[in-house]
C-alpha cells in the first residue's frame, strides 16, 4: 500500500468465477468522505498501468482532485487469474461488468457519480459497455479501437490459421492468441454500438492512427453530440502519452 496526504493507493483481488481480478484502488485518506468513481480499462495485450505508466498517472491526478479510480487486469492478463489464451468479448464484458459492480459498491464511491475510461480495445469495450446498461455518468475514450476486423484480419496469417486449425492457439509476438477471440473481433461492431451511448463520451485520437472512422464519420453508426478530441500527427501508441504531458490535443470538436 502507498499513500500521500491526500490519497492511498491499495492493492485488491475481485473474485469472479473460479479466478479473480488484481486491482489497484485509488482512494481519498479520509475513509468517511463518498467520492466520485472511475473504472479503467486497458487495451490487448496491456495491463493496469498502460503504456508510459499512463493509467498511473491520470490515476494519482484524479485521486489529487478527490476521484477514485479502480485500475484492473482482465483475466489472463497483468497479473489476474486465467489464461490470455482464454480471453473472448464474453470474458472481457463479464471483468468490466464485475469490475464495475465492485467499484460502486465500494462504501467509499458515490455509486450515481462513476465514470469510464478506456484505452485503445479498452476503449472500444468502454463503447460497447456504454451502449449498454451501465453505472456510469460519462466515459472517455482513448484511441478506441473502431472496426476490430481489420485488426483480426492482419493478425490471421497462414501460419496462425493453421495452427488455430490444430490447436486453437496461436502466437502473436510471445501471447497465445485463441480463435475464438479473433472470431469475437471479426463479428463485433463498436462503430455501431457508438450510436446508443447516451451519457456525455469524450473520443480522444491520434489522427496518424488507422482507426480513423471515429474522425471521418465513415459507417452507419456515429457517437452523438460527443466531445472529440483529434491530436495532429500521433498514432494511438504516441497518443497514449497524453496522460503524461508528451502529447497535447491540436483541436477539438463535436459530432453532431
Amino acid at each position: 500500500m502507498s499513500s500521500d496526504k491526500s490519497f492511498v493507493e491499495t492493492p485488491t483481488a475481485i473474485p469472479i468465477g473460479t479466478g479473480q481480478l488484481i486491482a489497484v484502488m485509488h482512494l481519498p485518506s479520509d475513509p468517511s468522505k463518498r467520492v466520485p468513481g472511475v473504472v479503467f480499462c486497458h487495451g490487448f495485450t496491456g495491463n493496469k498501468f498502460e503504456s508510459h505508466r499512463l493509467f498511473i498517472a491520470i490515476a494519482r491526478r484524479l485521486a489529487e482532485r478527490g476521484i477514485a479510480s479502480l485500475r484492473f487486469d482482465y483475466r489472463g492478463s497483468g497479473d489476474s487469474s486465467g489464461e490470455f489464451s482464454d480471453m473472448t468479448l464474453a470474458t472481457l464484458k463479464e471483468d468490466v461488468g464485475t469490475a464495475s459492480a465492485f467499484w460502486s459498491e465500494h462504501p467509499q464511491v458515490d455509486a450515481g457519480k462513476m465514470g469510464l475510461l478506456g484505452m485503445s480495445m479498452g476503449g472500444m469495450m468502454g463503447v460497447l459497455t456504454l451502449a449498454d446498461d451501465h453505472p456510469f455518468l460519462a466515459g472517455v475514450l482513448l484511441c478506441p479501437v473502431y472496426d476490430p476486423s481489420i485488426l483480426a484480419i492482419e493478425r490471421a496469417t497462414p501460419e496462425r490459421e493453421q495452427a488455430w486449425a490444430q490447436t486453437g492457439v496461436a502466437d502473436l509476438g510471445g501471447w497465445p492468441l485463441g480463435r475464438r477471440f479473433i472470431r469475437d473481433m471479426m463479428d463485433v461492431k463498436p462503430s455501431l454500438a457508438a450510436s446508443d451511448i447516451r451519457v456525455p463520451t469524450l473520443f480522444v485520437h491520434g489522427t496518424d492512427d488507422r482507426a480513423e472512422g471515429w474522425r471521418s464519420g465513415a459507417g452507419p453508426g456515429q457517437p452523438r453530440r460527443q466531445p472529440y478530441h483529434r491530436l495532429c500527427g500521433q498514432d494511438d501508441r504516441r497518443a497514449s502519452r497524453l496522460g503524461n504531458g508528451y502529447a497535447k490535443p491540436s483541436r477539438s470538436r463535436y459530432r453532431v
